[in-house]
């Protein structure tokens, strides 16, 4: 009892305020704003109106935020936990690598890109992923690169299909040819309809694939850098 008591001690009296500080002014920020709390509180698609039994509404989509999330929380811990010269770099790069990690799970979370300036945006995490690979590059060939190499292009169809010029596979389904203007109504929706739907499985079918390989990428460099003269075997 007396050793669970000292191991309690050791925690910092502010991270118990923190933790309860900051539901705290979020609520009031929200109530201040005019929102009910269960807004706030309660599961998204609850909110929207959902029955218990639609739990697959956005699978994926939540599978890809726990996806980003275990890939932040792991670089970050296993960089925190390198010291010494020998582990800067490998420090450096998992502490990077986990907080830009973390700031695509927050976007994709909060829905950012889609709310705000997206091209603005999407330019900033080009730059970040630029920085990434050029400040990183000769650690980044000697750990699994195949998967970091086939992240690349799958986020990229992703973001080039969602800023796509044409409006083929726009939000509103398909603009039909002139030559389809003597087909019925129902015929006319029912295309439009297939042409929203493979936008969106192409587009979020792109991201997951690129999160899938984007998490495995880092969780593996993770482990493999955390062992003694990692980088220093890596790089000769």
């Amino acid at each position: 009892m007396a050793a669970g008591c000292r191991y309690v001690g050791q925690t910092p009296g502010t991270v118990y305020a923190v933790a309860l500080l900051l539901p705290a002014l979020a609520m009031a920020t929200a109530l201040w704003a005019g929102l009910a709390p269960t807004e706030m509180l309660r599961d998204p698609i609850m909110v929207a109106g959902g029955e218990q039994s639609q739990f697959y509404l956005g699978l994926f989509s939540n599978l890809g935020v726990v996806l980003w999330t275990a890939a932040a929380a792991i670089c970050l811990f296993a960089g925190s936990e390198l010291t010494g010269d020998a582990s800067r770099q490998s420090r450096h790069f998992l502490l990077y690598a986990g907080s830009f990690t973390l700031v695509l799970m927050l976007d994709d979370l909060f829905m950012l890109h889609e709310n705000y300036a997206d091209r603005m945006i999407y330019a900033l995490y080009a730059l970040g992923l630029l920085y990434y690979v050029a400040r990183f590059f000769r650690l980044i060939l000697r750990l699994d690169v195949v998967l970091f190499a086939l992240a690349i292009p799958f986020f990229g169809n992703a973001v080039v299909i969602d800023l796509a010029p044409w409006r083929l596979l726009s939000d509103e389904g398909i603009e039909l040819p002139q030559a389809l203007d003597a087909a019925s109504p129902a015929d006319r929706d029912q295309l439009r309809y297939l042409g929203r739907e493979l936008r969106y499985l192409l587009e979020d079918g792109f991201k997951f694939l690129g999160i899938c390989c984007w998490t495995t990428f880092h969780v593996r460099a993770a482990r493999l850098l955390r062992q003694p003269g990692a980088v220093s075997a890596r790089m000769a």
